[in-house]
């Protein structure tokens, strides 16, 4: 799997003659699968993009994009579904034994 990464100031994907997306400022990128690429190799390649430093400031160096709340509320959930999911997994005696025998 290949991907080839561009900054554009605007992008739309066509078929048929058809506009089927379009994005303003953002990333372009083009995604290219072999015969041998599986699923899971998809979220190693995408998360190494979202870690690429590729937009500049006003000053032109290079800079993160991220908004602060919206990343902190989305923390606050993945703990809550962290810890709700483990209240979940073991409050069932069954399922509780069951996992245990497979991996302990």
């Amino acid at each position: 799997m290949k991907l080839v990464i561009q900054r554009v100031t605007n992008a739309s994907v066509s078929v048929d003659g058809s506009t089927v997306g379009s994005i303003g400022k953002g990333l372009l990128v083009l995604v290219g699968v072999e015969a041998d690429d599986t699923d899971e190799m998809l979220p190693k390649f995408v998360n190494k993009m979202l870690k690429l430093r590729i937009f500049e400031d006003e000053n032109g160096k290079k800079k993160p994009v991220l908004n602060k709340k919206e990343t902190a509320i989305a923390q606050d959930r993945q703990e809550l579904i962290k810890q709700k999911f483990a209240e979940w997994i073991w409050k069932d005696i069954n399922r509780r034994e069951l996992l245990c025998r497979i991996y302990n």
